[in-house]
């Protein structure tokens, strides 16, 4: 999802937050895995602050945000999951952002809802019962 509206310019942007233990280990993961992601440094006293402000005790954790900074989902990853592309227009419009998004993802949102479902059912069983996180605890 993130190569597709990427490639389509739309408006939004990830930031990585690291748990990683060492700023090795941090790189390795974000070369290996989310090499065009803008990054908070390691170590950098960001993450903990922002570990406390969005209660992250699981990784991996996807809150997305309005331009503003106001929260406007903590879920985003299960969102993804379960509906894919098609929850990047609902958070457009929850943010009040409008006509930005690129056609052909326009054109996914108007897939059916038993299509929404057969998704949802596949990727949707993988999520823990909060939908955030594999498990994985913070430190």
């Amino acid at each position: 999802m993130y190569v597709e509206l990427e490639q389509r310019n739309a408006p939004f942007e990830v930031v990585f937050i690291s748990c990683d233990k060492t700023e090795e280990e941090m790189l390795t993961y974000m070369l290996e895995m989310h090499g065009d992601w803008l990054a908070v440094p390691f170590g950098d006293a960001m993450i903990e602050e922002l570990k406390t402000t969005f209660k992250i005790t699981a990784v991996p954790k996807l809150i997305i945000l309005k331009p503003n900074g106001e929260t406007l989902s903590e879920m985003g990853r299960k969102e993804v999951q379960d509906r894919g592309v098609l929850c990047f227009r609902n958070w457009l419009n929850a943010a009040g952002i409008t006509d930005t998004l690129p056609k052909s993802v326009k054109r996914r949102t108007k897939m059916k809802e038993g299509d929404i479902a057969a998704q949802t059912e596949t990727e949707g069983s993988r999520n823990s019962d909060r939908g955030e996180g594999d498990g994985s605890s913070v430190d």
